[in-house]
């Protein structure tokens, strides 16, 4: 949307963007990646650090921006090296970990529970091959004016135009990945374009309404392509270096 409140009408104002770029700049995927980092395993017997005393004169700080004592070398078993960290076995985590080791990177996915957490099942895109061999074809402007019109307007309507012109690339890909392993992508839902409330026919869903068979396929090909994942693993520090990283 512009300044004036106006919808850019463009269908496609991101062309060029690949799926790979897409996730890169989106965030799409909920899940904190570190670029250049240095992973420290801590044992997971360590308790976590006390945050150091704020040393500065001023305002008070929330917790989290007081830097916390440094982990102790005696806590620490090993230290790998990766371009690309990801913090959390998410549907979002796992399909960051595989796009950055698809590209080609050093990937690392740390995970504090004993294996990947997904939970319901719906996964939302328009314009899919799948819709679009169903005889569905939606136009993103008009379905972010819906949504955003239903929402009162309180939304950011930039993001939802962002993922209205790039969901489709990276559903069919994932649907790609269901044919590999076999998993039928199923479809769900109404499609009522003409009501006041008009309802879109969205959701794909990866053999069930069970987004764990959706984990599963991601971690299974984000491993084949290289990418490492430690479970049991809780994330204790981020630490900047003079770079910023």
């Amino acid at each position: 949307m512009s300044k004036d409140n106006s919808f850019d009408t463009d269908p496609n104002p991101l062309k060029g963007l690949s799926r790979r770029d897409f996730l890169k700049g989106s965030g799409l995927v909920g899940a904190a990646a570190v670029g250049g980092g240095l992973l420290a395993a801590c044992s997971p017997q360590a308790g976590a650090p006390t945050p150091a005393a704020a040393t500065t004169a001023g305002p008070a700080k929330a917790a989290f921006e007081i830097p916390p004592a440094p982990i102790a070398k005696g806590d620490i078993k090993q230290t790998e090296s990766a371009d690309v960290v990801v913090i959390g076995a998410g549907v979002a985590g796992l399909m960051a970990a595989l796009s950055a080791a698809e590209a080609g990177a050093k990937t690392i996915l740390i995970e504090k529970s004993a294996k990947f957490n997904a939970r319901g099942g719906h996964n939302a895109a328009i314009n899919s091959k799948i819709q679009q061999s169903e005889g569905l074809k939606y136009t993103p402007v008009q379905v972010v004016r819906d949504l955003a019109r239903w929402a009162g307007n309180r939304i950011d309507s930039e993001l939802l135009m962002l993922w209205a012109n790039n969901c489709s690339p990276i559903m069919d890909y994932m649907c790609d990945l269901a044919a590999k392993h076999n998993i039928q992508v199923l479809r769900w839902g109404n499609d009522v374009p003409t009501a006041y409330y008009p309802e879109y026919k969205t959701v794909h869903m990866f053999g069930a309404m069970d987004q764990t068979i959706l984990a599963g396929m991601l971690e299974k090909e984000a491993i084949a392509k290289g990418a490492v994942i430690h479970y049991t693993m809780a994330a204790a520090q981020l630490v900047r270096q003079g770079t910023g990283r």
